[in-house]
């Protein structure tokens, strides 16, 4: 993708300030703060569609498949509140944001929304809830030190140069996954893909890469929940994701015949007018329903309007396609405090 060039004096002086707030942190002028429980970071070098929230509801319910209580400090973006919020199981979305109010409705543990991050971690370690707090898109939160460090890249990212934000998607340099200490990279769609990705990162040495995919889970009439087949079926698709692209794959694979795609920016609060605009585009291109994913179904009516009857939500999982014994190795040493001193 070609940066604007308007913008590359601006991502120049954004990656200047990104090397000299990491320079701080390695140093210690600015300070990292532990806290008493094992923390575990899932983040991205990249503005989003990583699939970080599938990779957090993964963990999440294997950490519980293992006895243990994880609780998940996430930071609610888009979020009309500022203030620190344990997210219950009727979640209010405009208070909590998007992906957090997903999260508690796929995981058992305690979910937590807090503009620091770092103060989130120390409420959830003082309230004596957890056993383990999972940092959702913590690899920037510096403050707070973590016990691993799992970055997610996209088989399709692995590839592109990425120039900084504003001039590109870039949050950091692609140099800054030598912090990580597991790479993930997602959407990857077989062992041939991985292969290429690893041989492209060969320069991080000593860091394992591992590689995941989103399946479809299920797909469900919103209004009833009765489970559906969307398979030679006329629809109309609607999201608010990072990656766009990867949920019209997914309909296509179950077989949908995709009329249209209405794709908006990530988090997107959908109005009253945008629903109807996706009634219009249905009745208009004769499909047979609308189609969404998870997350941009709990913000659908937040803003007023309601959610089209005919409406379908696919739920997705994270699936680990390579080396989910490394991630349930690494996992495990870090929460049985067995991790070899480094």
């Amino acid at each position: 993708m070609k940066p604007n060039a308007v913008y590359l004096p601006l991502a120049a002086a954004y990656g200047a300030a990104v090397a000299l707030r990491n320079l701080f942190f390695e140093t210690g002028i600015f300070r990292i703060r532990r806290v008493n429980l094992p923390v575990i970071s899932v983040g991205n070098v990249s503005t989003g569609g990583t699939g970080k929230t599938p990779f957090v509801i993964l963990l999440a319910n294997m950490l519980s498949s293992w006895g243990l209580r994880p609780a998940v400090v996430a930071r609610g973006y888009g979020r009309a509140s500022n203030e620190t919020v344990v997210v219950g199981d009727k979640p209010d979305v405009l208070r909590v944001g998007d992906e957090p109010a997903l999260i508690a409705q796929s995981i058992s543990g305690m979910v937590l929304v807090a503009d620091s991050k770092r103060k989130g971690a120390e409420r959830v370690a003082a309230s004596g809830l957890a056993d383990v707090i999972l940092v959702d898109d913590g690899f920037q939160h510096r403050s707070l030190a973590r016990d691993l460090d799992i970055v997610l890249v996209t088989s399709d990212e692995v590839y592109r140069p990425g120039h900084l934000l504003p001039a590109g998607y870039r949050r950091e340099p692609v140099a800054s996954l030598s912090r990580a200490e597991l790479v993930v990279v997602t959407g990857c769609r077989g062992a041939e893909e991985l292969r290429r990705a690893r041989l492209h990162l060969s320069w991080l040495e000593g860091i394992p890469i591992i590689g995941a995919n989103l399946a479809a889970d299920d797909v469900r009439e919103a209004a009833s929940g009765r489970p559906i087949d969307l398979h030679g079926r006329r629809v109309v698709a609607v999201s608010g994701i990072g990656n766009p692209a990867s949920f019209e794959r997914t309909l296509k694979e179950l077989g949908a015949i995709v009329a249209a795609h209405r794709a908006y920016p990530d988090h997107h609060w959908f109005s009253a007018r945008d629903l109807g605009a996706l009634e219009a585009d249905r009745n208009r291109l004769g499909a047979e329903r609308i189609v969404t994913t998870e997350k941009d179904a709990v913000r659908m009516g937040a803003h007023g309007g309601r959610a089209p009857e005919n409406l379908a939500v696919v739920s997705v999982r994270q699936e680990i396609i390579e080396g989910m014994d490394v991630l349930q190795d690494m996992v495990r040493r870090i929460v049985t405090g067995t991790r070899e001193a480094t």
